[in-house]
């Protein structure tokens, strides 16, 4: 038995058919899909605007940090998205982004954070996709938003997430003058030794301070 499809069906099967030929497998399901997702413009920064911008008249970022960064991150308004350059002389522009509104704000409820801007003294909330382990179903979540699941090539590209602080021990109960007397270490010894840990650690402050201080100077955002 056969079946003669009228006008109506046929345009409407062609154009689903016309969908998968041009976007390939599983396309079908994705238009649907986004089709009934409400639409949020989130916004992002641009690594390579095309033209001067800022005081250096920079047109593209140049560290890897910083093209990383943006990349990855997302903000709800554009003034919280320039906000995110990393570095002083960092004048990236925010630029929009189509996201599924329902998906895109379960990670961002889930790993948004507080993030401030060390140059513009400004705390904003962010999205880092690097983060969406945090959140459960968090692959699953991206792809429904429309947001590339990120891969992480090396640690570098990875949140940094600082482990909680060790406690010190209690005095009461590790009382140093023994501790120094089973050592054999004595006071001028445990001195001297405190004096060379504070001027390591003075060194250690010092050179991070020029390696910043380098990295504004040359605007190598």
């Amino acid at each position: 038995m056969s079946v003669t499809l009228g006008r109506r069906e046929f345009l409407v099967g062609s154009g689903v058919a016309g969908v998968a030929i041009l976007s390939g497998p599983g396309s079908v399901v994705a238009a649907v899909e986004k089709g009934n997702c409400e639409q949020l413009t989130v916004y992002k920064l641009s690594p390579d605007w095309g033209y001067p911008r800022g005081p250096n008249a920079k047109t593209k970022l140049r560290s890897r940090a910083s093209i990383t960064a943006a990349e990855h991150r997302y903000a709800l308004t554009a003034a919280d998205a320039e906000a995110m350059n990393l570095h002083l002389c960092s004048y990236a522009p925010a630029v929009p982004t189509e996201v599924c509104k329902a998906a895109f704000m379960t990670l961002w409820d889930g790993g948004g954070y507080e993030w401030l801007s060390p140059f513009k003294d400004k705390t904003v909330r962010i999205f880092d996709s690097r983060r969406y382990e945090l959140v459960e179903r968090g692959e699953e979540l991206l792809e429904e938003a429309g947001i590339p699941v990120p891969v992480i090539d090396s640690p570098a590209e990875a949140p940094l997430i600082l482990p909680p602080p060790t406690p010190l021990p209690d005095q009461e109960t590790t009382p140093s003058a023994p501790s120094l007397a089973r050592t054999g270490a004595s006071i001028a010894t445990a001195s001297v030794g405190g004096v060379a840990l504070m001027a390591a650690g003075a060194a250690i402050v010092a050179a991070a301070r020029r390696s910043s201080v380098g990295e504004e100077a040359v605007c190598g955002a």
